[in-house]
């Protein structure tokens, strides 16, 4: 991508300008075929020899010794090793030097064959052709994958269902009481308005009390079991992993 943003430019300054007066442009591009397969790296490679064949200069860092033989100067860094009564130093010293390749070599017109849909079809045809199946098969399998997962977690932690359940619980109580405190002192809010006698609000402002303190118990509860459970497990498997290694 940004190597067709750089050929974009180049070739508006080059439509806006003489045809054939060179463009006095320098590009710097680093490890521009890197983590790509041969077919991406030789598009690449094609765009940066169209950028030079514009006059452009095209400064390449890369580690890639391949990608060197097609430049005109190669550039390169070597860590000098001082000897054995040298004094420590924090940096690190390099020695430069500079070769002219007099005869760089000439890319391939022919980019490397890319595998394309038609023969991935071909390569996966009956798979392609099953693939409901196959999802309902993966489907299943990552269903006994997460079940075997829980187990295996049960086993090394002795966390379980029964284990982790006061927690959820606490937590719809927590819910529950939050949306039952809401909906009521809503409700009050609007009957206080009409000004009736306190006696018809005693029972919503009790409930009120009662929610609030209840949800905030709730989620302290909560919060303390889960914390407790989660430490206490994650001590057992520590001292299981340190065990493990010492025998």
């Amino acid at each position: 991508m940004a190597c067709a943003r750089i050929l974009a430019r180049i070739d508006a300054l080059h439509r806006a300008t003489d045809h054939h007066q060179n463009l006095q442009i320098t590009v710097l591009v680093d490890e521009p075929t890197a983590h790509l397969d041969a077919h991406a790296a030789h598009l690449v490679t094609q765009s940066l020899d169209a950028l030079a064949e514009r006059g452009v200069t095209v400064l390449i860092v890369t580690h890639e010794t391949e990608l060197t033989e097609y430049c005109d100067s190669v550039v390169s860094a070597s860590a000098v090793v001082e000897g054995a009564h040298a004094k420590p130093s924090h940096e690190q010293v390099y020695r430069w030097s500079i070769v002219q390749n007099e005869a760089p070599k000439i890319i391939p017109a022919a980019a490397p064959h890319k595998q394309d849909s038609a023969d991935t079809s071909a390569e996966y045809g009956p798979t392609l052709h099953n693939a409901p199946e196959k999802m309902v098969r993966e489907n299943t399998e990552h269903t006994v994958g997460v079940v075997k997962t829980l187990k295996t977690l049960r086993n090394l932690t002795g966390l379980g269902i029964l284990q982790g359940l006061p927690p959820v619980i606490l937590a719809a109580l927590t819910s529950l009481a939050a949306i039952s405190l809401t909906a009521l002192s809503g409700w009050l809010i609007v009957r206080a308005a009409e000004g009736p006698a306190m006696m018809f609000l005693m029972v919503a402002i009790v409930g009120v009390r009662f929610f609030g303190l209840g949800r905030a118990c709730a989620r302290y509860a909560e919060r303390l079991l889960t914390h407790a459970k989660v430490l206490t497990a994650a001590n057992t498997l520590r001292v299981r992993a340190w065990t493990g290694r010492l025998s």
